[in-house]
């Protein structure tokens, strides 16, 4: 329920003037996201790091997830959330944080409340729960989005 409570609601968005910087409206709130490129050159718009869950610290350690909290004025969306904790294989720390239960979407075009609803596809990255992330870098959408689908990937090691 939190995912979907979080993930873009197509009955309630507006745009800015500026393509560049798209902003949608979910239930905790504004979203501003940007533009990416797919591998044909075609535009993809980007909501990164929005929070899914409250963070599991303290007392929600071991928890089921509680929702997200509500924020004030418009959130940025074009900054990659944490990474859950992980083995740095390169380096062999560990790296990270608790507070990563965020997760991506992508979209090649937003939709106004009159249209259909688009397909969703989820990703889930690999790592054996040892490593991994949902990073665009690295698992992003610029060869999934060729077609018009809702690509959602979350962090949740």
């Amino acid at each position: 329920d939190s995912i979907t409570s979080t993930t873009l609601e197509n009955q309630s968005y507006w745009l800015s003037n500026n393509m560049d910087a798209p902003i949608v409206t979910i239930k905790q709130g504004k979203l501003k996201g940007y533009i990416r490129t797919d591998i044909d050159g075609g535009q993809i718009v980007s909501f990164v790091g929005v929070p899914y869950a409250k963070p599991p610290v303290g007392q929600l350690r071991f928890k089921a997830p509680l929702p997200p909290e509500p924020w004030e004025g418009i959130k940025d969306a074009t900054q990659d959330g944490n990474n859950c904790y992980a083995k740095d294989l390169i380096l062999k720390t560990v790296v990270g944080s608790e507070d990563c239960l965020n997760l991506n979407v992508f979209t090649k075009s937003l939709l106004d409340s009159n249209a259909a609803l688009k397909p969703v596809m989820v990703f889930l990255h690999g790592g054996g729960f040892l490593s991994g992330s949902n990073k665009p870098d690295m698992y992003g959408p610029d060869f999934l989005l060729t077609q018009d689908v809702v690509l959602v990937v979350p962090d949740f090691l």
